[in-house]
């Protein structure tokens, strides 16, 4: 009888806690900084587990940085006891204060790979993520590559890092393994109206285009639901019909798919100005 009130006592006291965090998370969402980094600090000193506990502070130091606290959101999350979550925190930290050089000064020895299951996905993408900030796309790649690779508890997460990753590749002028990060994209993830996933298919079928193998590449664009093209990736879509078509010689197609880009609503006027000289070009106006 007394284990089953204890068990029942924990159940309520976890249930409580979890509503805490809930609560505080709900604050940090709407954007009441000051009163979820308190939540948080609060929850941080009944936390059962030294794990429940680091999290909770590292929300804390977020709450502080998003509220424009830098420095004293970096010092809050030196404070955690747990390594890993203390250099995650900070890692995040600086990625969304654009302190891309510091963090890789700060951490381009870390040994991400000694970190727990969870976290190490993380990590690898948030340092390579700065690398590919400050030009290092050769370490960049090397980060992302092993987010991948340790990253399989979410597809989105997964979907991210391959398209990130095949940014990479593009600027090392590794068009093969660009393809492949890709079209990894188009297997994991399925919204076709994301950005990801329209990003991924033009980016592949820009590479197939350069490469001469127009049937592939106009077969990737059949991934893309053009009924009803609008703003930037619409315009981009059609205009990439059209680009295939020139390529092939099929300058009429082409002129009639850069009419349709130059009709879609809300396109950028920058991309509309330059399709309007490029069709001026090819009708020798």
């Amino acid at each position: 009888m007394k284990q089953i009130i204890l068990f029942g006592l924990a159940a309520i006291i976890s249930a409580n806690l979890m509503a805490d965090f809930k609560a505080a998370k709900d604050q940090y969402s709407q954007k009441e900084y000051q009163k979820a980094n308190e939540s948080f600090l609060k929850l941080a000193d009944t936390a059962p587990t030294p794990k429940s506990k680091a999290q909770c502070q590292a929300w804390a130091a977020l709450s502080l940085a998003r509220h424009g606290q830098y420095e004293q959101a970096i010092e809050l999350a030196k404070k955690i006891e747990l390594k890993p979550v203390s250099v995650h925190c900070r890692m995040e930290i600086m990625l969304e204060n654009k302190k891309f050089k510091e963090l890789v000064e700060a951490f381009k020895d870390e040994d991400i790979n000694a970190w727990p299951d969870y976290l190490i996905h993380h990590g690898f993408f948030k340092r390579g993520s700065a690398y590919r900030a400050t030009n290092d796309n050769v370490s960049a790649a090397k980060d992302l590559e092993k987010a991948v690779e340790t990253g399989l508890t979410s597809d989105r997460f997964l979907a991210i890092a391959w398209n990130d990753l095949g940014g990479i590749y593009l600027a090392l002028k590794e068009d093969d393994k660009a393809l492949n990060a890709f079209r990894q994209v188009l297997v994991l993830f399925h919204d076709k109206n994301n950005y990801l996933y329209y990003s991924s298919v033009l980016s592949a079928t820009g590479i197939l285009t350069r490469q001469a193998k127009y049937d592939e590449a106009l077969a990737e664009l059949k991934n893309l639901d053009l009924s009803k093209p609008s703003g930037t990736y619409g315009f981009q879509a059609l205009k990439a019909f059209g680009d295939i078509c020139l390529a092939q010689g099929k300058k009429d197609e082409a002129v009639a798919k850069y009419k349709e880009a130059l009709a879609v609503t809300n396109a950028p006027k920058s991309y509309l100005d330059d399709l309007t000289k490029k069709l001026n070009e090819i009708s020798g106006k």
